[in-house]
This record gives structure tokens, sequence and C-alpha cells, in this order.
């Protein structure tokens, strides 16, 4: 896995790279040069800051996971106990 994600960070770095160069072949040949306005800089920095936060949060999610332990039922798993669903298994509880 950890040869994957290596492969894979390799290969971003050479597109980027090659984007890189690109751009500046592009930008040589326009006489011109173009600004963003600063809301829109300021809109783009925000939606990068979340993306990041975003990916983050999947990455620990993912990764930081408990392992169930072997006598642990899937009642208490969400941290909720269904005591009508016990008290009908015991018997003591009749339908509606």
């Amino acid at each position: 896995m950890v040869l994957s994600l290596r492969s894979l960070a390799s290969f971003f770095l050479l597109v980027s790279a090659a984007a890189a160069q690109q751009a500046g072949r592009m930008s040589e040949s326009t006489s011109g040069t173009k600004t963003l306005q600063p809301w829109l800089v300021g809109l783009i920095a925000v939606v990068g800051f979340l993306f990041i936060v975003f990916t983050l949060l999947i990455v620990k999610r993912l990764f930081c996971q408990k392992e169930k332990s072997e006598g642990e039922d899937e009642s208490s798993a969400d941290g909720h106990d269904n005591l009508t669903l016990q008290l009908q298994e015991a018997g003591r509880v009749t339908s509606l």
C-alpha cells in the first residue's frame, strides 16, 4: 500500500510539473496579464481550505477507526441500548 501511495504521489508531482510548464508557455504567448478579482481569490481560498479539511476528515475516519471487540454486540455499537428489543427477547413485553 505504501508503494502505491508513493507512486500515486510521484504521478501527481509529474503531472503538476508538466501543467506548470504548459502554463508558462501559454503565459509567454499572451501579451496581457490577467488578474483575478479579490473576492474571487478569497472564494478560491475558502473552497480550497474546505476541501483540505474534508479530505483530512475522510482520511481520519478511514484510518483511525476502533476495532470492535468480540464481546460487543450491535445494540451498543452506536452508544444507545434498545431496551424494548431486549425486553421482547426476554419475553416480558407483548406486542401492542
